[in-house]
This record gives structure tokens, sequence and C-alpha cells, in this order.
């Protein structure tokens, strides 16, 4: 019993470690590496450090590893949104307002559920 005391003290931590420090998928992070750039997010007032993790990104949210919210409103995004965004299919909310995009809202967001 005593060796399963000692053991729990560090089972715990590494789960801890691990759920505090989740992040999302490859794919995931690759699409919204995408987005930063084709809505030139070196222009943004609030601009991603793409070494650090996703979810120290403005406006980015995620939950259980996976990017559930977006929220770039007045961030000063150009460009035109990539269908790929589509493809983070546990997004819930995607608040891209009073920004200067351009072209259709690809079919790909309006799936989503």
């Amino acid at each position: 019993m005593k060796k399963i005391l000692k053991f729990f003290p560090i089972v715990f931590l590494f789960f801890i470690s691990v759920v505090m420090n989740a992040n999302v998928n490859k794919q995931e992070k690759q699409i919204l590496e995408e987005f930063y750039k084709d809505t030139k997010g070196y222009q943004w007032i609030a601009k991603w450090d793409l070494s650090k993790k996703i979810d120290t990104w403005h406006g980015v949210l995620v939950e259980d590893g996976h990017i559930v919210e977006i929220d770039l409103h007045q961030n000063g995004l150009e460009g035109v949104i990539p269908s790929s965004l589509g493809d983070l299919s546990k997004l819930r909310v995607l608040n891209l307002a009073f920004n200067k995009l351009t072209g259709p809202i690809p079919i790909s967001l309006v799936q989503l559920h």
C-alpha cells in the first residue's frame, strides 16, 4: 500500500501535466497556420506567435485538444478565408467581423454542424 501511495503523486502530476499542456493535432495546427498566412497575419493587430502553443494564440480557444472557437473580430485580417477552416470539425464559434476579408464564405464552413 505504501508503494502505491508513493507512486500516486507522480502519476497524478503526470496526468495534470498532460491535460494542462494538451494541444491540438498537427492537422488543426496546419489549418490555423494556413489561415494566418492567407489573411496576412503578419499585419494583424494581435499577431500569433506560431512558435508557441495554439492555446496561447489570441482569439483561439482549445478544448479537449480541438479548436472550438476562433474570435478575431476587428483584428486587421485581409484576404480570403481558406476553405480548410471547414475541416475544424469541432469549431463552434467563428467571429471574423469587422475585418477586410474578401470572397465568398467557403461552403465547408457553412456545412459545419
